[in-house]
């Protein structure tokens, strides 16, 4: 099998750019492809016989995500049997000026990685407002069933990027400008017995998920976009956020709309534990190391909404274009609440 693959069940399967990255003929630089026109497919579908990287339609990167099948939202259940899941695709897109709309996404899944068949999902037809200048966006699938009755441990899903036309039966086009990228992901067999809740306690989490924001909105759209969530145990930089019950001290005003919010990347202190480069830049830490440096610098993590008006921006550290830990705040109650972190935020409670 050629295509990328998680080798473990869990609530989330992705294949980053780095394994993906790469269109049709020219400029190929797929790291699975076998031939002139190879992809990363689990049985042989292959891309066009057209189209130059970055400037044509590739799949960028691809994930498949569990959802609580009440809300509709990623939770931290695995990817199982009779579950539901979405697929969250990054998608570059061929421009005519700022208009994408000539390219089309369709979403599949399989329930067999040995035999596909290839169930379509849903099509999508690229938008203006939905790629950046360069022509990438992220785009999110509706969600879908996990055959209840499959007896397979392994199950696959797909998107094909193409250029006009229409979907195929067979779930290829094969277009001239066509992308198309699998990924093949375990399943659960069963839900397990421990599943969360679904109204929780108020104050409790329901995932272990903790939500990252890009240093520069627009500028992490191939790595997954400016808002993702991943759990609390990964591996993030960060930068902080001062407002007035900490006082600005001499930290920068860089927000282009919401007043009295001071943001910073150079940390002045770093708690036991967290590890600095370059000016106590912190690349690398935990959910929890994140929030504990913001605090040992009388600051606290930043919101997205902050983080997505760049309130941090050009604070030093080089994390303008990478994924930083923020804290959900947002809607009554969890207005009061700028540390409410596990990335939902619901009838405003925090979660």
């Amino acid at each position: 099998m050629t295509a990328p693959m998680c080798s473990e069940i869990s609530s989330v399967c992705t294949a980053p750019a780095s394994l993906l990255q790469g269109t049709s003929a020219v400029n190929n630089v797929e790291p699975n492809q076998l031939g002139v026109r190879a992809s990363n497919t689990i049985d042989g579908c292959q891309d066009g016989t057209q189209g130059t990287y970055n400037v044509d339609e590739s799949v960028e990167w691809l994930r498949v995500v569990s959802v609580d099948p009440y809300t509709d939202q990623p939770w931290d259940l695995p990817l199982r049997v009779g579950g539901r899941a979405k697929i969250i695709a990054g998608l570059h897109a061929y421009l005519v000026g700022k208009d994408p709309s000539s390219d089309y996404a369709d979403f599949y899944y399989s329930s067999d990685v040995d035999e596909p068949n290839w169930d379509p999902i849903q099509t999508i037809q690229l938008a203006v407002g939905q790629v950046d200048g360069d022509g990438f966006g992220n785009f999110t699938s509706e969600s879908f069933t996990i055959a209840e009755d499959s007896t397979q441990p392994m199950h696959a899903i797909r998107v094909d990027l193409r250029y006009g036309g229409s979907p195929s039966e067979s779930a290829c086009t094969g277009g001239s400008w066509a992308d198309t990228d699998d990924l093949a992901f375990y399943v659960a067999p069963s839900v397990p017995s421990t599943a969360p809740p679904t109204n929780p306690p108020v104050g409790g989490e329901n995932t272990n998920l903790r939500t990252l924001a890009c240093g520069v909105p627009g500028k992490c759209n191939s790595i997954g976009g400016n808002v993702v969530t991943v759990p609390k145990t990964a591996n993030r930089a960060v930068r902080c956020c001062r407002d007035p019950s900490h006082g600005q001290g001499d930290w920068d005003y860089k927000c282009d709309s919401i007043p009295n919010v001071w943001g910073q990347s150079n940390m002045d202190i770093l708690p036991d534990g967290i590890t600095g480069i370059n000016n106590n830049c912190v690349a690398e830490t935990d959910f929890a190391g994140a929030a504990e440096t913001c605090q040992a610098n009388n600051a606290r993590l930043c919101t997205p909404e902050e983080m997505l008006d760049r309130c941090t921006r050009g604070t030093g550290c080089s994390f303008n274009k990478v994924h930083v830990w923020v804290a959900i705040a947002s809607g009554d109650d969890c207005d009061f609440d700028s540390e409410c972190a596990s990335g939902n935020c619901t009838n405003g409670t925090c979660l």
